[in-house]
């Protein structure tokens, strides 16, 4: 196992992990599931963009047909990411905003958690980086003071030839 690898195993520490299997929530399974599929983060898009809308304008902008779409629906429903209300025989969606907030919130902290050993890998590259300078320049003057040593000097011999 390299010096870096074992390093960056004893940056990340064992129980930051656990802290992180505490956090586990159905609803953010769902929420990520539903947003797995381009055409429901369409569709979620959509919504966030025009507000609330009839299923038939959400589903103006797809090449899907209106089963396909519906499907896509029922499963952003089941995930609770949007709110169907009906007026007559038109369904009107909204967007529900909680379950994004939880999965931002998901995200604010992870990225934290990694953002922080980055950085201390960052760190721990930096040192390893200026100790390795340190050495070849310790070399490298231990080289040019040996050099120094093997030099022929100008004894009292050669200045009598001359």
């Amino acid at each position: 196992m390299s010096r870096v690898f074992k390093a960056w195993l004893s940056v990340l520490g064992h129980a930051t992990f656990n802290d992180m299997v505490k956090h586990y929530s159905e609803q953010l399974d769902r929420t990520f599931f539903a947003l797995s599929d381009p055409t429901r983060r369409a569709i979620i898009g959509n919504l966030a963009g025009r507000g609330e809308c009839s299923v038939l304008e959400l589903a103006e902008p797809f090449a899907l047909s209106l089963p396909a779409i519906s499907k896509h629906i029922k499963l952003l429903e089941n995930a609770n990411l949007v709110k169907r209300r009906v007026e007559g025989r038109v369904h009107y969606l909204s967007l529900a905003p909680s379950p994004m907030e939880e999965a931002t919130n998901w995200l604010t902290v992870y990225s934290r958690f990694w953002n922080a050993q980055l950085s201390r890998l960052e760190d721990f590259l930096q040192e390893e980086e200026e100790e390795e300078a340190a050495a070849e320049a310790a070399a490298e003057q231990r080289e040019e003071a040996r050099l120094r040593l093997a030099e022929p000097k100008d004894g009292p011999e050669d200045s009598i030839k001359n």
